[in-house]
C-alpha cells in the first residue's frame, strides 16, 4: 500500500466507458431505444437545455449525438 495522489491519465474522462459501451456492445434495436428514452425524456425542457443535452451525448459518441438531434425533433 501507497499513499500517493492519484495521478489522471488523458483517456480518463466521462464518456469512455459509456461511448464504448454504445459503439461495442449496444445491438442497433438497443441503440434505437436508447435515444428514444432520451428524446422522450427532454419533453418540455428548454431551448438551453436542449443544447446542453445534444453537446453531452454527442461527447459520448458522435453518432448518438445526431440521433438524438434528428429524433428530437421530429418530437417537438
Amino acid at each position: 500500500l501507497v499513499r500517493a495522489p492519484y495521478v489522471k491519465h488523458q483517456d480518463d474522462d466521462d464518456f469512455i466507458q459509456p461511448g464504448i459501451l454504445y459503439r461495442e456492445v449496444l445491438d442497433d434495436g438497443e441503440k434505437e431505444r436508447l435515444v428514444d428514452n432520451i428524446t422522450n425524456a427532454m419533453a418540455g425542457v428548454s431551448e438551453q437545455v436542449e443544447q446542453q443535452v445534444y453537446e453531452y451525448w454527442t461527447n459520448v459518441d458522435e453518432e448518438l449525438g445526431a440521433r438524438v438531434r434528428e429524433v428530437y425533433a421530429t418530437k417537438k
